[in-house]
């Protein structure tokens, strides 16, 4: 929780920070009653097994993504 609010900080500016905190809070927030609802959910309608195929795709094609990603003022790199 500290570590977000401290990100929150040095990205957003001073003007649009209290949207930025407001916003995390609504989701640390709504996150512990939403998440087991919604995975239970999903567990009496799917399959077990299709809760793993689902981030398959996105696990093989991460290693691939190198580079830098910039929005202008900071630049991050992924190696």
């Amino acid at each position: 929780m500290p570590l977000m609010q401290t990100v929150i900080f040095s990205i957003y500016p001073v003007e649009k920070r209290g949207l930025a905190m407001g916003m995390s809070g609504l989701v640390v927030g709504f996150a512990p009653a939403i998440g087991p609802t919604l995975a239970g959910r999903n567990q009496n309608r799917l399959f077990r097994c299709d809760a793993f195929r689902c981030g398959r795709p996105a696990s093989l094609l991460l290693p691939y993504k190198k580079g830098k990603v910039s929005d202008g003022k900071r630049e991050l790199i992924v190696s």
